[in-house]
């Protein structure tokens, strides 16, 4: 009986320090998953800058592709008059063939009177949507991952959801 307590516990500190090895290393990043399903699904679980730009349209968002300087396809999206806002790839295999995800973006140009602890309180408040400072620019994002597969609707929801949240910040005081 006296070695019970002693052997449970060898065995707890054993199982412990298995689970202690698989703990996340930062810099070390992960994989996305290597297969996606069938696109006979009529899920959506990859990025489609055309059919995100369709479905954002189709949620009441004048939305239109727009290639970059370094060829990427982004969303351009017109949440708000005079801000820069859209979808851009996420969450991309290495060699950028698949991204089974999408970051919604706002870029509030000039939010000088914005400070950390008003951003630190947002996240403290929003799980979803992120703030943070870029210079005197006040960016909001959301990552949307798509992966084993979303519907038409979900996308077009996120596109709705992000807009409210992100209006939620003209009132916001931490």
């Amino acid at each position: 009986m006296r070695f019970t307590v002693p052997a449970t516990l060898l065995l707890s500190a054993a199982l412990f320090a298995t689970a202690a090895s698989a703990q996340p290393k930062p810099g070390g990043g992960g994989n996305p998953p290597t297969t996606t399903p069938p696109a006979d699904n009529g899920l959506i679980a990859q990025y489609n800058a055309d059919q995100l730009a369709q479905l954002f349209t189709a949620a009441g968002f004048s939305s239109k592709v727009v290639v970059t300087k370094d060829n990427q396809r982004i969303v351009r999206t017109q949440f708000w008059p005079d801000t820069a806002s859209g979808a851009e790839a996420a969450y991309c295999k290495k060699d950028g063939s698949t991204c089974n995800a999408y970051k919604l973006v706002a870029i509030i140009s000039n939010e000088k009177n914005i400070a950390d602890n008003w951003t630190n309180a947002w996240n403290s408040r929003y799980f979803f949507v992120r703030a943070y400072k870029d210079g005197d620019d006040l960016v909001f994002t959301w990552d949307v991952l798509l992966y084993p597969g979303v519907s038409a609707d979900y996308v077009k929801t996120t596109a709705t959801i992000f807009k409210s949240i992100v209006d939620d910040s003209t009132d916001f005081k931490p």
